[in-house]
């Protein structure tokens, strides 16, 4: 038998002015996210066409974070 690390899950992220976003390692601080369509359908049809709907925008305040200002 093969002894497995079980690791902690991580949705990495890197959209520094959400509220839910962790600048040092890049991940956001929800254990679960909600993704939705950009485009209000039920299928997404390009790569920017997706989102993530957990977001909650807090401007720069990460960033000032993460540099100590």
């Amino acid at each position: 038998m093969s002894n497995k690390v079980k690791r902690e899950p991580a949705i990495r992220c890197n959209v520094v002015d959400c509220a839910h976003n962790c600048v040092k390692d890049c991940t956001c601080r929800l254990e679960t996210i909600q993704v939705c369509t950009c485009n209000g359908k039920r299928h997404a049809e390009s790569e920017d066409g997706t989102a993530c709907s957990s977001y909650h925008y807090i401007g720069d305040l990460n960033e000032k974070e993460s540099a100590g200002l």
